[in-house]
């Protein structure tokens, strides 16, 4: 066997003994080197290795090849090569280029290129007397002197290295694939023996059917190893057919498991392989260090996402992305971007944020196509600018190299890094429309922001500007400007000019003053003032209709200007969210906040001095965030139940003694903070709040918190601590899910047994959720045993809310035992009514037909035996309905007493008093049920109308209209039809669509037309000559002794002062409806005059508009025209010195050839004085061997 290659051997003479050695590395052994042993898998491997190896080398000469020329000098007759995009040229075969390009056409072609093969049939010859070389087709004896090609048809069959390593890739990842199929097919289908007829058939798993045939399985090498001897033992595969053994190739498993990202790579290039373009590939978030080779070989890659890694460096293949369009390096931890990219001109997209970027090649400015630019998060002290470069010169004709070669560009991020100037050039970016130039240190803004005319959004926040430029007023597309966080002493007046602006944001700055150009922002839609020195309130929101958002926290404001709600009455103000906190505001102003009650949603006012909430706040309906921290209240209006929408509450650190029952209306209250006041208790009905997450009434003074608490099921969160609370509420042991915070309260053990109390409360709630009423009722007065024997006043709070809440649910569990039994009363009447037919049935149909003249039955229709069971049972059941009613007459005493003292101890008095009432209508006492359903409205909120002085009527609301039915059907069940009248019409005067009044109005108005109205009687004169007690429903003579107290109504006694007094009515009302219609016709005078001034109003802002929309087309078209101007006289100054570089360049040339030709002509005048100095020389010699020789010296002559 020959030594490996490299290696040769020899003696050593001092030993004797056979050494080897390597010339290329040096390396020297004693023993022959061991022979290479390629594995299946290492072969593969190398193999891949070679043939990309080989790809990038042929890429690499492409590219050269792309770059230099081969030129044959005729005056020299040698060859040099030029580069085409430096103009460099060079003698020297350039590093890296191994096959000569073609070369210029004043050579021809080279005979060093490679030449295709000819055509079959054809051959080469040789003519002597032309001495060109000819070719000769031997089958049609044709010639020619030009070399035949090959038709595009006809290709030798000839398998080079790249076809020969992707036939190998995608055997190897084929079998491997089979081999995945054949191996789960093998799982799925089991092959199963009929023991009857001996037949095979195919179980699957799945889908648990038998198949007659073997499947058709994918078909692999044999497992058998390639030099071992065949074994005897057959493979499970050949249970299913033999496999052929004609492929012989495998590739073992791999000692190391390929990475996520060689997988996503390996996936790209069978895609590839397969004639699929790849235009995507994401290798985000792989924690990847470096990046594989094989990925610049995806040449049709568009997009590419490396994005939240570990990258140090892009390798400079990345040029080799012709079509890249998108890349995304962010979250790496680059320090530079490769220079290479420059040549990927279709690049449109690249996000370089959150690296070290110091610097980079300004070449990438070449990246034309660019129009989003992410280099955000970075470490740029400035962006590469480079001016008289002559390569960049060429190469992009501008004498300066920056940013605003990017014509394309319209974002550009660059916010958090160390920029401390405007970067150079970027006034060139024209079609920049997103600037972020934020978290940097920029001191100055520079004048030629006014160039970028298709600007949208510039956002500075966060630097050191001290001003802005006057030329901000050119950016008449601007709608966003973003310089919070700065050091601005004012705004220009300019500003006005930007007519799209829609969102200012000045916060965090030194201003003391808007200008007054400011209110020309007509479609400002956010202002954001905070965190400024104002020394006078900025008063000019009065034409911004579109503003919908205002801040002006910690502006030094002491006082609302009284129209600081007033808004031009042209259109409905837009205003929904005002942050006014952090100042030093004493009153709010409400003048024109009426125009805000349907758009207002948001109110911050806290940090400030008021002391009063004013009512008409609380009218703004749609409001759902309301801020009164940090203040000096000491109580707040009830009308805040008018605040419907709101969510958050806050009036924290102030002085409220008590929150009013009406925060309770809030139904869509989420969070409430009453934390640092006076509050000494909380609303009793704080559980309506079903919604609220949110609740801190912490550092007040609370001796207890209301029970209703427990019914908070969404509350999250629940401070009391710092209070004055007894005893730690047990019901909020049940609330696994809130964070309850009770701490620094003074608890106190003075009832060792309240727990237990408590516990025994929630388990009689418990059997009343069952429906389990008899074991409450007795827990609840086994509760009140020990508490009744002491008065209610010595009782300590929390034993006083034990024995309410006993008493109530005892009446409730008293009372659903009534219904319960009423109930059953009825349904054991309805069964003794079925049974007593079947007892006198007989008797019945023997009376009917003695009655009717029919032959009596002789045979009765039921037998004795059943007769005497019903009999039986007649009389259980009369019995069952006796100790029914007995029952019911004693749960009614019992029920009737809780649920008074229930409501006497103002425990739920609107359930106590429905409940009672309910109770007495179901008994029938109507008086006693018209009563209570009297109480039960009292505790019902209304609205007091107040159109008419005087006038102490009540309008109706949604929960007063069953109220209202239930006492009008007690009225007409006692007779009273003129009362259940007058309740039926209450309704229907505020609900008339509500259907169970229109009927039973209809009804019982027939009822007293048809019965009552006959007999005289109609429901005025009723009611002039009966006085109905309201409570009761009774009606009594006026005179009646038994009415004690009824002079009012005996003042009318006759006829004539009756009617007097009718007379001064309708004149009253005939006065009313005249003064009525005036004031009608004054109020539509007035409308019309304001009409009149808002049309007159609206011409003088439509021409006002127009003047200054005029007045800005002609702004925009003298920067235009400005503009084109500027352009013109830089593109001369370019023109001229291009020009004036060029004569530089001339004159170097110039003076370079005449050095060279005067170096030539001294070379060659050396040469000629040489050569005629040495022909001097030589004759000279010439004559002295003519005359014999040399003279002898004086001294030496006569001395031989």
């Amino acid at each position: 066997m020959g030594l490996r290659a490299g290696w040769e051997s020899a003696v050593d003479s001092a030993s004797g003994n056979t050494y080897y050695f390597n010339r290329s590395s040096g390396e020297t052994s004693w023993t022959p080197p061991p022979p290479i042993a390629h594995s299946t898998e290492s072969a593969a491997i190398l193999i891949q290795k070679i043939y990309r190896a080989k790809q990038a080398r042929a890429r690499l000469q492409t590219m050269m090849h792309s770059i230099y020329q081969r030129i044959f000098d005729p005056t020299t007759q040698a060859y040099f090569y030029h580069n085409v995009k430096t103009g460099e040229t060079s003698w020297m075969t350039p590093r890296g280029l191994k096959i000569k390009p073609k070369t210029s056409p004043n050579e021809g072609s080279s005979s060093e290129e490679p030449e295709s093969p000819l055509p079959p049939g054809w051959s080469e010859a040789f003519d002597n007397a032309t001495q060109h070389t000819y070719y000769v087709n031997e089958a049609t004896k044709e010639t020619s002197w030009t070399r035949p090609q090959a038709s595009p048809s006809w290709k030798p069959f000839v398998m080079d290295e790249d076809e020969a390593a992707t036939l190998l890739q995608a055997a190897w990842r084929g079998r491997r694939d089979r081999d995945r199929v054949r191996q789960e097919l093998l799982e799925r289908f089991v092959p199963v023996i009929d023991p009857t007829t001996g037949a095979t058939t195919y179980l699957d798993k799945q889908t648990k059917l038998s198949l007659a045939a073997r499947p058709n399985f994918p078909q692999t090498p044999s497992n058998r190893a390639i030099l071992a001897a065949p074994t005897t033992a057959m493979p499970k595969e050949e249970m299913y057919g033999s496999e052929s053994s004609r492929r012989s190739f495998r590739i073992g498993q791999r000692t190391y498991p390929r990475s996520k990202g060689q997988l996503i790579v390996d996936a790209a290039e069978d895609l590839e392989l397969e004639d699929i373009p790849v235009t995507e590939l994401d290798m985000s978030r792989l924690q990847a260090i470096k990046l594989t080779s094989r990925i610049w070989n995806l040449d049709n890659l568009q997009r590419l996402l490396l994005h939240e890694n570990r990258l140090t460096r892009i390798p400079s293949g990345i040029q080799d992305l012709t079509k890249l369009v998108y890349l995304n390096v962010s979250h790496n931890a680059l320090a530079t971007l490769p220079s290479g990219l420059q040549t990927t001109k279709t690049l449109q997209h690249l996000d370089a944020s959150h690296n070290v970027i110091a610097t980079f090649s300004p070449r990438l400015w070449k990246l034309g196509n660019l129009t989003h630019l992410d280099l955000s998060h970075n470490k740029l002290v400035e962006l590469p600018y480079v001016e008289g470069d002559l390569k960049l010169l060429k190469e992009t004709g501008a004498w300066g190299v920056g940013i605003g070669l990017l014509s394309k560009l319209h974002t550009l991020k660059l916010q958090h890094n160390l920029l401390r100037a405007w970067p150079s050039m970027l006034e060139s970016c024209m079609a920049l429309r997103t600037l972020d130039l934020s978290e940097n240190a920029l001191t100055e803004l520079s004048a030629d922001v006014g160039n970028l005319s298709q600007l949208e959004s510039l956002v500075l926040h966060h630097n050191q500007l001290s001003r802005l430029p006057d030329t901000l007023g050119l950016l008449g597309e601007l709608q966003m400007l973003d310089v919070s966080h700065n050091l601005l002493n004012d705004v220009p007046a300019s500003i006005a000019d930007c007519t799209q602006l829609s969102i200012l944001n000045l916060t965090h700055n030194a201003l003391a003053s808007l200008p007054e150009a400011t209110k020309a922002l007509v479609t400002l839609t956010r202002l954001l003032l905070s965190e400024n020195p104002f020394v006078a309130f900025p008063n000019h929101f009065a034409d911004m209709l579109a503003l919908t958002t205002l801040t002006m926290a910690s502006c030094n404001i002491p006082a609302l200007p009284e129209g600081f709600w007033t808004f031009a009455k042209t259109q409905l103000p837009s205003l929904s969210s005002v942050d006014l906190s952090h100042n030093s505001i004493q009153f709010l102003p409400t003048k024109g906040l009426t125009r805000l009650r349907s758009v207002l949603t948001t109110l911050r006012l806290s940090h400030n001095a008021l002391e009063a909430l004013e009512p008409l706040v609380c009218t703004c309906h749609r409001l759902t965030e309301l801020s009164l921290s940090h203040n000096a209240l000491s109580t707040l209006p009830d009308e805040v139940a008018g605040l419907k929408a709101l969510e958050i509450l806050d009036v924290s650190y102030n002085q409220l003694q008590a929150l009013p029952e009406t925060v309770t209306n809030l139904a869509k209250l989420k969070s409430l903070r009453a934390n640092h006041n006076q509050l000494h208790a909380l609303p009793k009905l704080v559980g309506r709040l079903t919604l609220l997450e949110y609740l801190d009434v912490s550092h007040n003074a609370l001796t207890h918190l209301p029970s209703t608490v427990h019914e908070l099921r969404r509350l999250m969160y629940l401070s009391a601590a710092s209070n004055q609370l007894v005893l730690r509420p047990p019901y909020l042991q049940h609330h696994v899910e809130t964070f309850v915070d009770l701490s620094n309260n003074p608890f106190e053990t003075i009832d060792s047994d309240y727990h237990a109390y408590m516990t025994a409360v929630y388990k009689a709630k418990a059997d009343v959720d069952r429906g389990e009423y008899a074991s409450a009722h007795a827990l609840f007065s086994e509760l009140l045993y020990d508490t009744k024997l002491r008065p209610y006043d010595l009782l300590p709070p929390t034993h006083q809310h034990i024995r309410t809440v006993a008493v109530f649910y005892r009446g409730i569990c008293r009372y659903q035992q009534i219904m319960a039994a009423l109930r059953e009363l009825e349904r054991v009447s309805q069964e003794a009514a079925d049974v007593a037919r079947v007892v006198h049935e007989d008797t019945l149909l023997h009376s009917i037909s003695r009655r009717i003249g029919e032959k009596p039955r002789t045979v009765p229709l039921r037998s004795p035996d059943a007769v005497r069971d019903a009999q039986d049972q007649i009389a259980k059941l009369v019995a069952q309905k006796g100790q029914l009613r007995t029952d019911i007459a004693v749960w009614r005493d019992d029920a009737v007493r809780d649920l008074k003292t229930a409501l006497r101890l103002r425990m739920e008095p609107r359930t106590s008093s429905y409940t009672l009432a309910l109770l007495y209508a179901k008994l029938g006492e109507y008086p006693n049920a018209v009563q209570m359903w009297t109480t039960a409205m009292s505790y019902v909120p209304t609205a007091r109308n107040a159109m008419t002085d005087g006038d102490d009527s009540e309008t109706v609301t949604a929960a007063l209209v069953p109220l209202l039915l239930h006492r009008a059907r007690a009225y007409a069940a006692m007779g009273q039809i003129p009362r259940a009248l007058v309740d039926y019409r209450r309704i229907l005067a505020v609900f008339p669509d509500d259907a169970d009044a229109q009927l039973e109005l209809y009804e019982w108005s027939e009822h007293h037309r048809k019965f009552h109205e006959p007999c005289g009687v109609d429901s005025d004169e009723l009611l002039r000559a009966v006085d109905v007690d309201v409570g009761t429903g009774i009606g009594r003579r006026r005179h009646d002794p038994a009415v004690a107290a009824l002079p009012a109504l005996n003042e009318i006694d006759s006829a004539a002062a009756f009617r007097e007094a009718c007379q001064r009515l309708r004149d009253a009302a005939a006065t009313a409806h005249v003064q009525t219609i005036q004031a009608e016709k004054a109020a539509k005078a007035s409308r019309d005059a304001a009409v009149t001034l808002v049309l007159d109003r609206k011409r003088e802002i439509r021409a006002n508009l127009d003047m200054q929309s005029e007045e800005v087309d002609q702004r925009k078209r003298d920067a235009a025209i400005a503009r084109a101007l500027y352009m013109l006289q830089q593109e001369r100054a370019r023109e001229e010195n291009e020009r004036t570089w060029m004569g530089y360049e001339e004159d170097v040339q110039r003076w370079t050839e005449r050095e060279q030709a005067r170096l030539l002509q001294e070379e060659l005048d050396a040469l000629e004085a040489a050569r005629r100095k040495a022909e001097e020389k030589a004759e000279l010699k010439k004559r002295m061997a003519r005359r014999g020789g040399l003279r002898q010296a004086s001294s030496t002559r006569g001395k031989k």
